[in-house]
């Protein structure tokens, strides 16, 4: 078949010359991705006048082995003028994504690229109907395994003289549009055992070498899905000739994805029950969906990966009504996977559905996650900080305390989100970010301010005594893996209001706790005139002291405390704060024991 134009031809010579940047080279602008700790670059053409209404096609090109002859910026110049050229782009506006494979052919390289593409996916007008994939040599290799991995992901794919694929996985390749190019003399590549291969699975070959133009195109608008293209007395170095075939890029942006498991089982969906898991007992319910047009033998199960440290494990998953799964027959699989088996990192979990009729295995890869790390959640005790109320604005102001409560990670990328349905609490900012890591056991304060405004009729004053309730969710990264509450009283737990020096109590006190009934934290406030020497003691109905909330010396203030029940059995208990000044001069306890104060009130505790 004939070259679309000279300019086009002369890639050889372009490939050998050339030897400019590779940054922002033909409209590329260059990346780096990190996936399971492999960090490579990449280079991406966005489309000019982005229709923002529209959706546009993505070409994923893989290259071939670098070296000294062949580097990353001549890999972009060379896909760059096929994909990215002007003409084409006016025609076929779409976005143009050249991975750089910089270790070689490896499997590793091909689950990051897939990881990447979920990541533009996200940020970019792409339509997913539309995701084509080509590769030459090495790039070629590249090819034949992401389209084998992800069989359901890709619109067609253009292999160009690399390797050959696993034509064990021809059931599931021959629903996929390919054009495949080799060299007769490429021995290295044993593309035409793939090509047999797809034919036995029910595929029909055109084989397009030596055919008119006009014929090939005739077969194409018939429908043709599986095209071979095989050059004569050519070798391995065929990718200038066939990346300029007049009816490729044609061919390439008619294709539209259909259900490459059409007859198949496949995954629909998979989620968890909850993002966060204990490895202290917890178990995690696992559900997924599948479709199964028609009814063939199943196997079903989940595949959970940990980021950081590489550890899996898997869980099978049933449809017998017994397993979380809803209703037996209801092709809605689910199963519980005890926590004990894993160790503290963040998991994605895959869903693999194999058609036990077919022998087609389909993996829905990464659509849920959850941790074990942390949690990371306010301390029962101390969960706010820096706490000052703008009277001119009336605006109250704090920062959130989040400590890490797990085993050995280091916990990043944090950031935390906070509500309340109290009706004093009129108008809220309602997140906040942590810019550092905290560290295992470490608490932090958050570096921006939470702000509040009370509602009419309410102030500082309204919440000293009866706390309000807030409800916080903890976000690493994309995901809010943990939940809490806390209480804010306009008190530092421990320590003094802010203002207190110019609003110090006129006497002493003990007030009701709040929330109560309870279940299983309460606050308990109180105030003193002057410095003391405090206890506050927990008893149940028996005088048996269960808790001691305080036993310090404090300085004149207004004070909060958290009670924490969780150890105990509903019912009726007391809490009683027995205070002795101190002498003002010497910081030493009354010799006269004038001016103590006790005093006792009930509270309930309902499970």
């Amino acid at each position: 078949m004939k070259a679309i134009t000279l300019r086009v031809l002369l890639l050889v010579a372009v490939l050998v010359m050339s030897n400019a940047p590779a940054t922002g080279q033909s409209g590329f602008t260059m990346g780096y991705h990190t996936y399971q700790g492999y960090t490579f670059s990449y280079y991406l053409f966005v489309p000019a006048n982005l229709d923002p209404l529209s959706r546009y096609p993505l070409v994923i090109c893989m290259h071939g082995f670098l070296g000294d002859v062949y580097t990353p910026s001549m890999m972009v110049k060379f896909f760059g003028e096929v994909f990215a050229d002007s003409a084409n782009q006016s025609r076929w506006p779409s976005f143009v994504l050249l991975p750089i494979d910089r270790v070689g052919f490896s499997p590793s390289h091909s689950l990051a690229v897939n990881d990447l593409l979920d990541t533009l996916l996200g940020q970019h007008p792409i339509d997913t109907g539309r995701l084509y994939l080509t590769g030459m040599s090495m790039g070629g290799g590249n090819t034949w395994e992401l389209i084998s991995l992800y069989p359901d992901k890709f619109a067609a794919a253009v292999p160009v003289c690399g390797g050959g694929g696993d034509t064990s996985k021809a059931s599931i390749l021959r629903q996929i549009p390919l054009w495949v190019f080799n060299g007769a003399l490429d021995s290295a590549n044993p593309v035409r055992e793939m090509i047999a291969a797809l034919e036995r699975a029910g595929a029909t070959a055109v084989y397009t070498q030596g055919l008119p133009d006009s014929v090939v195109e005739e077969r194409i608008k018939g429908g043709a899905t599986l095209l071979y293209t095989e050059y004569p007395n050519a070798g391995h170095n065929i990718w200038n000739r066939a990346y300029t075939e007049p009816l490729l890029l044609p061919w390439i942006f008619r294709q539209m994805y259909k259900n490459p498991l059409k007859g198949s089982a496949f995954g629909k969906m998979v989620k968890v029950q909850r993002l966060y898991v204990s490895l202290e007992g917890d178990s995690l319910i696992v559900t997924g969906a599948i479709a199964n047009p028609e009814s063939h033998p199943v196997t079903v199960y989940a595949l959970v990966e940990g980021i950081a440290t590489g550890h899996s494990d898997s869980v099978a998953l049933y449809d017998d009504g017994r397993h979380s799964d809803g209703e037996a027959g209801d092709s809605v699989y689910g199963a519980a996977l005890m926590a004990s088996r894993l160790v503290e990192d963040t998991y994605n979990v895959t869903l693999i559905t194999y058609d036990d009729s077919l022998g087609i295995r389909h993996r829905l890869d990464r659509r849920a996650m959850f941790t074990t790390t942390g949690p990371v959640l306010p301390p029962i005790s101390g969960a706010v900080t820096g706490v000052r109320y703008d009277k001119l604005n009336q605006w109250q102001y704090f920062k959130l305390v989040l400590k890490n409560a797990g085993g050995r990670v280091s916990i990043g990328n944090l950031r935390a989100g906070v509500s309340c349905n109290d009706p004093r609490i009129q108008v809220m900012n309602p997140s906040t970010a942590f810019n550092d890591s905290i560290p295992v056991g470490v608490a932090d304060s958050s570096d921006t301010e939470l702000c509040f405004e009370y509602g009419d009729g309410y102030g500082p004053d309204s919440i000293r005594t009866q706390p309000v309730n807030f409800t916080v969710v903890v976000w690493s990264g994309e995901y809010p893996f943990w939940t809490s509450t806390f209480t804010f009283s306009g008190l530092v737990t421990g320590s003094v209001t802010p203002d207190a020096e110019n609003d110090l109590p006129m006497a002493f006190g003990l007030e009701q706790n709040y929330p109560n009934p309870f279940n299983p934290r309460t606050v308990v406030s109180s105030q003193l005139p002057v410095a003391s020497n405090v206890k506050l003691v927990v008893y149940d109905v028996l005088g048996r002291q269960v808790a001691v909330l305080v036993d310090e010396k404090r300085t004149a203030g207004r004070y909060q405390d958290t009670f924490d029940g969780s150890a105990l059995a509903s019912g009726v208990y007391f809490y009683r704060l027995q205070v002795r000044p101190l002498d003002s001069a010497e910081g030493r306890d009354s010799k006269s024991g004038a001016g103590d104060f006790v005093q006792t009130r009930k509270m309930l505790l309902m499970r």
